[in-house]
Formats: structure tokens, sequence, C-alpha cells
């Protein structure tokens, strides 16, 4: 047979058609039988029994179709019918109302695993950092460990990939003796939890921590770090890189850096930079414990100027203080726009110096669309900062947009 004729007269039977009816049929059965078989906790060897199947009767079914035709009298072999007669369009409308039924059933269960399967991906790489045990004998070192603990989280924070709650919400959970952590996952909508402790003697430091997945309760990576009291920054980015192995997230080259970036090399001005976050976290900006938070801060800067975190917190502190009207003067705004100049020089493109910058156009100016431009840079650095999140909604808030600031003030609730 000339294979031109051949290739009409499967074009004349049918056999594209019936071939491509079959292969989304096949496709769906067996996209069925994958997702009902575990479900109803049923034997894989089902699953694999229907791809069998499936792919047998391909060839069957193309043999049928190019030995027996469907008319209106019914199913007649091909032979039976004239090479110049043309299989009835009845028949033909009906086979291609199947294809497009399957293909449609088809994608909609595609669409539907799709969204399952980032569902499931998201949900799995999603972690609460319980506050750290402090352990030392000196309780006045809690600030350290808290220190430990929100260094971590920071961290992980800026993984677009991971999903991290944030400190505000993981406090309430400060004592051990109440923490239950399938209950604690459940209230955080969260797949992982990291429980650790921290004690100080002399300049030494040991780290203790545990990787747990609360859905389960089963430990996933445990970890003691015994060392140097130099070395917690080498820890806290160990600690930091070895979960989002665990969690398999996927890291950009900058995430990569940001998870091996020292703030400081420190450990004096570290110290005191911990003290200054100590008075942040207890929430009073009242004048005193604003002006004890820039002295401290003006130690740590003294100590190593190149600290940018500790320099944009002080910043923070001076703009703060004019924006509560406790010293509403071009002196004190002067003094935290130096602050972020001086950490703009040392990084500019930090995400920490773009929120500070956002915040000093909202405060110091109100230029509330600057701020948000600087908001949104500072956003892609630090996807699960809860501040940038905070101060969006406040603008937005400001500016009479009162559904999308609700929306913001909402999603600051489970991140940084």
């Amino acid at each position: 047979m000339n294979p031109k004729n051949f290739f009409a007269e499967l074009k004349r039977r049918h056999v594209y058609r019936v071939a491509v009816a079959y292969a989304v049929v096949a496709w769906l059965v067996i996209q069925v039988a994958a997702t009902i078989v575990p479900a109803l906790v049923l034997p894989g060897v089902i699953t694999s029994a229907v791809v069998f199947a499936a792919i047998l009767g391909f060839p069957v079914a193309l043999v049928l179709a190019w030995a027996f035709e469907l008319t209106p009298e019914g199913i007649k072999r091909a032979g039976e019918i004239g090479p110049n007669e043309s299989v009835p369009r009845r028949a033909g409308r009906k086979v291609a109302a199947l294809i497009v039924i399957g293909a449609v059933a088809a994608s909609g269960l595609f669409a539907w695993q799709l969204f399952r399967v980032n569902a499931t991906a998201a949900a799995d790489k999603s972690i609460a950092v319980l506050p750290f045990q402090n352990l030392s004998d000196d309780k006045a070192n809690a600030y350290f460990a808290d220190g430990v603990q929100e260094e971590i989280l920071t961290t992980l924070a800026r993984v677009a990939d991971l999903k991290v709650i944030s400190r505000t919400s993981v406090m309430q959970y400060r004592e051990n003796a109440t923490r239950k952590l399938p209950e604690i996952a459940q209230a955080l909508q969260v797949a992982h939890v990291l429980e650790g402790s921290v004690q100080r003697v002399g300049n030494r430091v040991r780290v203790t921590v545990q990787l747990i997945d609360a859905r389960t309760d089963r430990h996933l990576w445990a970890e003691r770090y015994d060392r140097e009291l130099a070395d917690v920054f080498a820890i806290q980015s160990e600690i930091a890189q070895k979960i989002t192995q665990q969690l398999r997230a996927v890291l950009s080259p900058t995430e990569k850096a940001a998870l091996q970036a020292k703030p400081t090399a420190d450990i004096a001005a570290y110290e005191l930079y911990l003290r200054a976050k100590e008075i942040e976290r207890a929430g009073r900006s009242t004048r005193e414990s604003l002006t004890q938070q820039i002295a401290l801060l003006d130690q740590a800067v003294a100590q190593d100027p190149a600290f940018v975190p500790a320099l944009c917190l002080l910043a923070r502190g001076h703009l703060e203080l004019s924006w509560s009207n406790y010293d509403h003067t071009p002196a004190r705004l002067e003094l935290g726009k130096a602050a972020l100049e001086a950490a703009a020089r040392l990084q500019p493109e930090a995400g920490e110096v773009h929120l500070t910058r956002g915040i000093l156009h909202y405060w110091g100016a109100r230029d509330y669309g600057r701020a948000l431009e600087e908001l949104a840079i500072a956003r892609r650095a630090l996807p699960n900062n809860a501040d940038i999140v905070y101060f969006s909604g406040a603008i937005a808030r400001r500016q009479g947009r009162w559904e999308e600031s609700t929306r913001y003030l909402e999603a600051g609730k489970s991140v940084v």
C-alpha cells in the first residue's frame, strides 16, 4: 500500500481520533487510580495494574479502530466499507466529543493535583522556631538565649521558599512545660517545629537544637554545639543551613550567602545589640526605653562601625523617638538619617537598609509612595519579615485603603 494512501486510510477510519481519545481517557483513569488508591489505603499494586492495563490496551484500541467502524447499522468490519465511503459524521462527532470531555476532565484533575502538590510542598516547608530555654546559671543571660533563637529565626526568614512563623506568635509557647508540639503546630499551621536551649558559661556556649515533624511528632534532626562564645555566629548559620536542607528549601545564590553571613565579627558589639533587641522585644516604646536602646546601640556601633543591623536599629530608634513626639526635633530626625546613611554606605542593597529607609519616608516625611517603594524592595530580601507587612498595612490604612490594610495586618501574624 502506498504510504500516502495508508495515512489517508488511517484518517478515514478515525484511527488518529481513537488514539487521542484513548490516551486522554487512559491518562484520566490512571490519575483517578493514583488519587483514590492511597486515599482508601488500598494496595499500591492496583495502581500499577491500571497503568499496565492502559498500556496494553492502547495497541488493542488502534487495531479495533482500524478493523471496525461504527455505522448507523451498527459495528461493521472496515473491509465492508468502500474506500471512497466516509464514516458517518455522527460517529466522528461522538468521538470528537469524547476527546473534548476527556481532555477537560483530565485538565481539571491535573490542575487540582498541581494545586494539591503545591499546597503540600508549601506546608512541608513551614516552621516555627520556639523560644529557646536559657540553661545558664545566670538567669540574666536570658537575653542571649532569646538572641540566638531570634537570629536563627530571622536568618530562616530570608528564604522565600520557607514559611516562617513570627516571633510574636511563638512567644506564647515560651514555657517548656506547656508545650505540646502537635497542638502548637496545628495552632500555628506549620509542619515543623524547632526547639532549643542555650547554656553560657564564661566564654563558652552550648546550643542544643532539635527539629521535629510535628505532624508525626518525629525527630528529623538534632545537634549539640559546644564552642567558644565567638563561634555563636557560625553555630546560628550552621543550624539555619541544616534546617533548609531538612526542609528541602530551594535557595537562591543571594539566600545562600545570607545564611552564611555574620552580622558582626565583634562579640562585644553583638552582646550590646542583643541587649538593645531585648528592650525592643519588650514592646514598651517609652522615652526611657528608646533612650536606653539608643545608648546601647551607640556603644555597639562605636565598637564595630560596620555593624549594619545595629546601625539600622539605631536609625529606627531615633525615628521612633521623633514619630512618637518624645523628641520631635530636626536634630533627632537627622540622627536617624545619619545612622541609616552609614548602613547604606556599607550595604546599600541590604533588606534592612531598604526597610529602614521605608520607615524614614513614612515616619520622617509622610511620603507614603516612596515608603511603599522601599518596602517592596525590602521584601525581596526579607520575604517573611513582619515589619514590612505591618508598615505596608499601616500606610494603606492612612491612605484609606481599609480592606488592603486589613489583609496586610492579618498576614503579619504569620511572618517574622
